[in-house]
């Protein structure tokens, strides 16, 4: 938090983004030959799934980190607006549920009213998880602003922000 004050904010967060960078990076690393062993013995047991699990979440939290680095770096390039994050934290979200899914390997002594609870709050958490995503996504497409773009006659392209966008005729502008 003092480096935020004393270095600013770019530099503060290009340090944190190090830092994550190296412990994840020691973690992926370190786990791996356990990991390796734990994927040739077929991952049978609970503990291998878990092991695996772990593994696959700091390494993603790896590539993330990575990318966020070289985006950060590479401002004008056009990286931040890749889809990649968003895949990268749905691939967490994936290898956490295989972690959850680890536990769930030996026989289970749950009761058929326990087993009834666990499903129907499983829907639930779906159910409400779907309906977050699709407010999200509405909201995100609702108010989005249409944007004006007009081609002059010499072919240049006017944006939004044109001081010159008004002497364009209109059968030269389009929206997006």
């Amino acid at each position: 938090m003092t480096s935020y004050f004393f270095l600013g904010r770019d530099i503060a967060k290009f340090g944190a983004d190090l830092l994550v960078l190296f412990g994840s990076s020691y973690l992926s690393a370190s786990m791996f030959p356990s990991v390796l062993v734990a994927i040739r013995d077929g991952v049978r047991r609970g503990g291998d799934r878990l092991l695996v699990s772990f593994w696959m979440i700091w390494t993603l939290v790896l590539i993330q980190r990575m990318y966020v680095i070289i985006s950060s770096l590479a401002v004008d390039s056009g990286l931040s607006e890749l889809p990649i994050s968003g895949a990268i934290a749905v691939s967490i979200a994936i290898a956490s549920g295989y972690g959850i899914g680890a536990q769930m390997t030996s026989p289970s002594t749950m009761g058929k009213e326990e087993k009834l609870i666990m499903k129907v709050s499983l829907f639930i958490a779906g159910a409400l998880v779907g309906a977050v995503v699709t407010a999200y996504s509405m909201q995100a497409v609702a108010f989005e602003p249409e944007r004006i773009w007009c081609v002059s006659s010499r072919g240049v392209l006017h944006g939004p922000d044109s001081p010159y966008i008004n002497m364009v005729r209109e059968d030269r502008c389009f929206t997006s």
